[in-house]
């Protein structure tokens, strides 16, 4: 240790110092007079002094070092609590979420004007026949945006969008780079989201962030984490 090494040199020093003085005065019997002593004190004194004084400063330096090195393993110890217990609140919001998101799609559903209601799936699977069904007519986004809204007469479509982008906007706030979170932890959560999404529901809510004019698909639009999951699981900027 440092400290030892200190105190060694100490001790060398001291022993140095002694022995100079006895080479240069060894013809001398040991003196019975206080006076011999305390010159004697005087001049180890005067020698060592400086020197152990500059020790004392290196060791009041190094104590300064491992203070500053304990306070920061304490306070990296108590951001990585404090990260745990967001990331605990994080995700018993975000699957709650999740849970509220796939019980409103089940309840989802489009009525064809010549057949029975469609639910979640099926409906979606009729919506984007019908979508090629007008890209097939020469039908432009304008186009196609207008019978969404047509076929959305009660707003499920927007209402699930919405849903989604208040998800999505939740994983962008809540694991922020201010809160100690990269971009990498926000595009894990959204693959996530989008896992334990039912894959109609992320289709549906593609073929709205490529139409509607919305505040919500802007956003989704925008979000660099969002777009880089979609690519990956095949659903590029313009699919429908």
């Amino acid at each position: 240790m440092k400290i030892d090494r200190y105190v060694a040199i100490a001790i060398v020093l001291s022993g140095i110092s002694i022995y100079f003085y006895v080479r240069q005065f060894s013809g001398f019997d040991i003196s019975d007079t206080p006076e011999h002593w305390a010159q004697l004190g005087d001049y180890i004194g005067g020698l060592l002094n400086p020197i152990l004084s500059f020790i004392s400063i290196l060791l009041l330096v190094h104590s300064l070092s491992l203070q500053r090195e304990s306070n920061k393993e304490v306070q990296k110890q108590f951001f990585a609590a404090q990260k745990s217990e967001l990331v605990r609140a994080f995700e018993s919001k975000f699957f709650g979420m999740i849970k509220i998101q796939s019980e409103n799609f089940s309840s989802f559903a489009l009525t064809p004007v010549e057949g029975a209601a469609l639910r979640s799936v099926d409906a979606v699977i009729w919506l984007e026949g019908r979508i090629q069904e007008l890209r097939q007519n020469g039908a432009s986004d304008a186009k196609i945006s207008q019978y969404l809204d047509e076929a959305d007469d009660r707003d499920q479509m927007f209402g699930l969008l919405r849903g989604f982008y208040v998800t999505i906007k939740f994983v962008i706030g809540g694991l922020s780079d201010d809160k100690g979170f990269s971009r990498e932890d926000r595009v894990s959560e959204i693959h996530v989201l989008i896992n334990f999404t039912d894959f109609a529901l992320v289709r549906l809510c593609k073929i709205l962030m490529q139409f509607s004019q919305s505040h919500a698909a802007r956003y989704l639009n925008a979000c660099g984490e969002l777009s880089e999951v979609i690519e990956e699981v095949g659903l590029n900027s313009e699919s429908y």
